[in-house]
């Protein structure tokens, strides 16, 4: 499996970084709720890493370039001979008949495990665009939230109306179907208080429009977007050319990728923050554990991403996490029967 490079560099503020990264707000989330200690270590890593991109980018790919493992880079670029050669060939560089490796670093993944709340962080980076562009830090790109199933969408959507209860910048939540029309009511979508984001099924972008479906070209934007994917990397490999067009919607923009589970080189390689179920577990977080079969659903579909070995640590380690609790919780009730938990 993959190692995890981009950490390394961005869990450290880079020298010159700009006050204004410095002293945004990662605490506060709508009228009184608070972030916890890793969610703003999170964004302290998200930021950091577009101040890399958009201010420091040489330094950024010098620092992936000095990575002496290369299977990655190889694994990373786009040989003439793949798949999806010809489709990304029309929107990226193309040198010595493959398209590299460095094509693809304008993006930063968050490992944050299930019930972590990674769903307020990726409202948090939100705002953090917004104040960012309004103060010409970074591109006034627009931004497209893209998730797989409705109920991560209508729970994004929930906690946006919990944000926008105390914050001076509202978030207006629109289907991506009204891209064409918003952009031609308005030349930017950005305004002093507020902000238009897009949202849509993940796994309706194809290439041809057609009922739920909206292709690519669509709502290209020139490639000019921030795109937020909650849980939107996942799918078989046959899936694989999903991931071609949320990477070209943002050529010429930046990916944040948010997960409880990476399992593809690209995501694990540019992880700015990881925050998996281990480390959930041994920060000492995690009121409500679930020991589910989600990192193992896909061994049969794609064998190559665990290796068996890994395989076995993987469920050796959820039976012991499971036993730890069931002890815990036998003694918790023979101890402490007044307690009340759920």
């Amino acid at each position: 499996m993959a190692k995890i490079v981009l950490e390394k560099l961005v869990k450290d503020n880079p020298a010159g970084l700009l006050e204004f990264f410095k002293n945004l707000d990662k605490e506060t989330f709508g009228i009184d709720w608070k972030l916890h200690e890793y969610q703003q270590t999170a964004l302290k890593h998200a930021l950091n890493t577009l101040f890399y991109f958009f201010h420091q980018k040489e330094h950024l790919y010098n620092h992936y370039q000095t990575q002496t493992i290369e299977d990655w880079k190889k694994q990373m670029s786009y040989a003439n001979d793949s798949t999806h050669f010809g489709l990304l060939g029309q929107y990226y560089k193309v040198e010595d008949n493959q398209i590299p490796y460095t094509e693809f670093l304008n993006r930063a993944s968050l490992w944050m495990a299930t019930g972590s709340g990674k769903t307020l962080v990726l409202i948090k980076l939100i705002e953090f665009l917004h104040q960012l562009a309004t103060y010409n830090h970074i591109p006034k790109n627009d931004i497209l939230i893209l998730a797989p199933k409705p109920e991560i969408l209508n729970q994004i959507k929930e906690h946006i109306e919990v944000f926008n209860k105390n914050s001076s910048v509202k978030i207006n939540l629109k289907d991506l179907r009204e891209f064409e029309k918003s952009k031609h009511l308005q030349t930017s979508l950005y305004e002093p208080d507020g902000i238009t984001v897009f949202y849509y099924r993940s796994d309706n972008i194809t290439d041809v429009d057609k009922t739920e479906q909206l292709s690519y070209k669509t709502v290209l934007n020139n490639g000019k977007w921030y795109v937020l994917l909650d849980e939107a990397h996942k799918g078989d490999k046959e899936d694989s050319i999903r991931q071609a067009y949320y990477s070209i919607l943002a050529h010429k923009g930046f990916i944040f990728s948010f997960s409880a589970t990476f399992t593809d080189t690209v995501d694990i390689v540019t992880t700015a923050y990881n925050f998996n179920l281990k480390k959930f577990i041994e920060t000492g977080y995690g009121k409500h554990i679930t020991v589910s079969g989600q990192e193992y659903k896909n061994w049969n579909k794609n064998k190559g991403d665990f290796s068996e070995t890994e395989k076995t640590e993987m469920v050796v380690k959820s039976l012991l996490v499971l036993t730890a609790i069931k002890k815990e919780a036998e003694y918790i009730k023979t101890h402490h029967p007044d307690l009340y938990h759920n």
